[in-house]
C-alpha cells in the first residue's frame, strides 16, 4: 500500500494537491488520504487517475490486487505476468465479475465470425435506436456479443483508419453496455464498462465520444446521489 500511495505521489509530481484533484476529478481529502496510505482508492477514483495521467490501467490493476489480498480474493496477475491482449480482458473481467450476471457471458473460446465496419456502424445505430423500447437484458446480451467480436478484431493486425474506427466502435459498444448495467443495478460493472469506453475514446482520439463518457459519468454520479462529483 505504501508503494502504491508513493506511486500516486509521484505522479502528482509537484503539483499542489487540490489542482491535481480538480483536473483528475477526484475527491480532493480523498486523494490526500490515498497517498498517506490510510486509503485504498475506490475503482472510478483509480480509473480518472489513469486516465488523467495516462498511465494505462495501471492504478486500478495495482487497487485491484491490494483489494484482492486485503479480502482474500484471488488475485490478479501483475503487468509482467500478463501480455497486452490478456491485460484488456481482465481489466473487464477482473473488475466487474458482477457483468457476467448481466449478459450470461460467451465463452472466450466461442468462434465469432469478424463483421464488416459498415455491419458494426449500422448495429450500433440499431441499438441507439432501440434502447428506450429494449429489456436491458435482451440489449446487454446483443451490444456485448458485438463488443466482444470487436475486442478480438482489434488483438488481431488491423491499423490506421481500420484500427481507429474499430476502437471509436468499441467505445461506442462500451457505453451502452455500461448504460444497461446502470439499468440492472449493476454500478461495478456500469462503472467497468464506461471506463473501458472513455480508454477508446482516447485510443481513437475521439472527442464526441469522449464527451459522451464524461456526460454518462456526469449523470450516474448525480443519481446515485453524488452530485458534487457529477
Amino acid at each position: 500500500m505504501a508503494e502504491f500511495a508513493r506511486r500516486i505521489t509521484d505522479l502528482r509530481g509537484s503539483r499542489s494537491v487540490r489542482g491535481f484533484a480538480k483536473e483528475a476529478r477526484v475527491d480532493r481529502a480523498d486523494l490526500t488520504r490515498v497517498e498517506q496510505g490510510e486509503l485504498l482508492p475506490s475503482e472510478r477514483m483509480a480509473a480518472r487517475l489513469d486516465s488523467y495521467c495516462a498511465t494505462a490501467g495501471e492504478l486500478s490493476r495495482w487497487r485491484r490486487r491490494i483489494h484482492a489480498m486485503r479480502t482474500g480474493l484471488p488475485v490478479p496477475p501483475t503487468d509482467e505476468e500478463v501480455g497486452p491482449t490478456d491485460r484488456r480482458e481482465f481489466g473487464l473481467l477482473g473488475a466487474a465479475a458482477a457483468a457476467a450476471q448481466i449478459s450470461g457471458r460467451i465463452a472466450a473460446a466461442a468462434a465469432i465470425a469478424p463483421p464488416t465496419l459498415r455491419e458494426i456502424e449500422a448495429d450500433i445505430n440499431e441499438i441507439a435506436v432501440a434502447y428506450t423500447t429494449t429489456p436491458a437484458m435482451v440489449l446487454a446480451e446483443r451490444a456485448e456479443r458485438r463488443w466482444r467480436s470487436t475486442e478480438q478484431m482489434l488483438d488481431g493486425r488491423v491499423r490506421g483508419r481500420t484500427r481507429t474506427v474499430l476502437d471509436l466502435r468499441a467505445g461506442q459498444y462500451s457505453i451502452y453496455l455500461a448504460l444497461t448495467a446502470n439499468d440492472l443495478g449493476e454500478q461495478a460493472a456500469s462503472d467497468t464498462y464506461l471506463d473501458l469506453a472513455g480508454q477508446h475514446a482516447q485510443e481513437a482520439g475521439d472527442r464526441l465520444l469522449s464527451g459522451c463518457v464524461a456526460a454518462v459519468d456526469s449523470s450516474f454520479e448525480y443519481f446515485r446521489n453524488n452530485p458534487h462529483r457529477a
